[in-house]
């Protein structure tokens, strides 16, 4: 459990270390709510995630549904992709010295902890503007993005990170809508939809930025650039490691910095307040052209995340003769120790695929071997309608959210299989006429909740857990046979 500022109450903290059952929580929850808190509070108890804000504690609680480490060698595919190049003449600012050289998005151990580390060089590179390039030394810097892969709308989100200061150097963790939503029935591109600017820092600043923006007809640019709060980080704190949170309501956002609230603004269809240490210290009045203009509570406005290190641009402007002579030698880098994503699922997408199962393998709708008969995945997974399948597995299958339409599905180990399991970390929801049929020669694992109203079978040789019923979700039935076990 992770606290970053804690009640004053003594009983509070410790009952907060205690990794508490659902019930427990929920009484917990309670008596939350009777307490009188001055700012807010993030909270982690479990995989979940609760605000406790405002003069009577309010609890917001969220499920963890991205946790990344980067505990590895190699970028989760299942969640980032490297920025891509796009078409020449469509690039933004802050896009231009992009690259997708494997060698500007690494992983190491720093300071005893897995870490992902964004390059930023100037040597033999291509980039954004000079995709083709093999001839010149160009600036050139790594990213990544969770855009087609993972997207939300409403929670918190907290990155681990520490960077290195340069003129001309600009990382920063930030979100982006996956679409062009309608926002007072008009859509658009860019900032209609907004953007999230959970961290940005500029040159040798002593301070980094945290910003909105959405569309105004009466600004520059048509940008409605509010800034809600710039933190300052003395010399000794400036490269040091520190967590940036964003903690995202329908008519609210608040950002933090090692846990303390930064700032907070709060919306509504005639203006907006801006808050610090509980005080408002900003209102604005919208005039009849601004109303109806915020679009972070506009229905399905997602929004994925992108972390890079950026080179130059009109804000930080370019690098000095200095900056050069340590992004040609050594670089300069930002790491990234984790990223937390706590929401909902109603409001967060983890990219859906569609599969039907044939013997042997796992074969994509429309054709497509998929990893030779081993399936691994944190995505949700829809099994479609037809003929039972008769599944054999060479390893895991893993998926955080299983749907398995009408037609009956079997999995069993595949011949030679040393290790096999079933896994579903979020919910496998059973159609009606549905039937899970689980028969894995060494056993297998359902770590979900159950819903629907088709049946699950169960004839492995290991234990069959289901960590929740709930009576009017699930109206099915559970088989278990042979020597396999139950657990609820």
């Amino acid at each position: 459990m992770r606290m970053s500022r804690a009640p004053s109450c003594p009983q509070l903290i410790s009952a907060m270390k205690l990794h508490l059952p659902t019930g427990l929580r929920k009484a917990l929850l309670a008596c939350l709510a009777a307490l009188t808190v001055p700012v807010s509070v993030p909270i982690t108890i479990g995989s979940s995630f609760w605000i406790i804000s405002g003069e009577r504690a309010q609890a917001v609680s969220w499920d963890l549904v991205v946790d990344e480490d980067f505990n590895g060698d190699s970028l989760n595919e299942k969640v980032w992709g490297r920025i891509p190049y796009v078409k020449a003449g469509q690039t933004k600012n802050w896009r231009a010295n992009q690259s997708t050289a494997e060698d500007l998005v690494t992983f190491e151990e720093v300071d005893g902890n897995s870490a992902m580390r964004l390059w930023g060089k100037y040597g033999q590179y291509s980039n954004q503007n000079n995709q083709e390039n093999t001839t010149e030394n160009l600036y050139a810097c790594g990213g990544i993005y969770s855009l087609g892969k993972f997207s939300f709308q409403y929670g918190y989100v907290e990155v681990r990170a520490k960077y290195e200061c340069a003129q001309g150097v600009w990382p920063a963790i930030w979100m982006m809508p996956t679409g062009n939503v309608e926002v007072n029935g008009e859509t658009g591109t860019w900032p209609r939809s907004g953007e999230i600017d959970i961290m940005e820092h500029l040159n040798g600043e002593n301070k980094f930025y945290q910003t909105l923006h959405w569309y105004s007809s009466t600004k520059n640019n048509s940008d409605e650039n509010v800034s809600v709060a710039q933190p300052s980080l003395n010399n000794a704190q400036l490269n040091d490691w520190h967590t940036y949170g964003m903690e995202w309501n329908e008519n609210s956002i608040a950002f933090y910095l090692d846990g303390v609230q930064t700032g907070k603004i709060e919306w509504t269809s005639d203006g907006y307040t801006i808050s610090k240490n509980g005080q408002v210290v900003t209102t604005v009045v919208f005039t009849e052209a601004q109303k109806n203009l915020v679009p972070f509570g506009v229905e399905e406005n997602e929004f994925y995340l992108i972390l890079d290190q950026q080179i130059g641009g009109g804000w930080p402007g370019d690098p000095d003769s200095n900056a050069d002579s340590k992004l040609a030698s050594d670089g300069v880098s930002m790491w990234v120790d984790y990223v937390k994503v706590y929401s909902s699922s109603e409001k967060s997408t983890l990219e859906e695929r569609t599969w039907q199962a044939s013997t042997g393998t796992w074969t994509e709708e429309g054709g497509g071997e998929w990893a030779e008969g081993t399936f691994e995945s944190g995505q949700k997974v829809i099994f479609g309608e037809g003929e039972a399948g008769d599944v054999q597995v060479d390893g895991t299958v893993h998926a955080g959210n299983m749907v398995v339409q009408t037609g009956g599905y079997t999995f069993s180990a595949a011949e030679g299989s040393e290790e096999t399991l079933i896994e579903v970390v979020g919910t496998l929801d059973m159609k009606a006429d549905a039937t899970f049929n689980c028969a894995l020669k060494l056993g297998g694992s359902l770590g979900c909740s159950l819903r629907g109203s088709g049946a699950v079978n169960y004839a492995g040789s290991g234990t069959l857990t289901i960590n929740r019923i709930n009576p009017s979700d699930f109206t099915g039935q559970i088989n278990v046979t042979g020597n396999g076990r139950l657990l609820i």
